[in-house]
């Protein structure tokens, strides 16, 4: 997510991440982006 917010030049406030599995939880532990997480995906 990072790398990617680098490349394009976005604000970690104009970033939200979106997963469906426990497995994307990292998507959330580095940085400052936001985020959704649905429940039973």
């Amino acid at each position: 997510m990072q790398f990617l917010r680098q490349k394009w030049k976005f604000a970690a406030e104009q970033t939200v991440v979106c997963g469906d599995s426990g497995n994307d939880i990292a998507l959330f532990a580095v940085g400052n982006e936001r985020g959704i997480i649905v429940g039973n995906g």
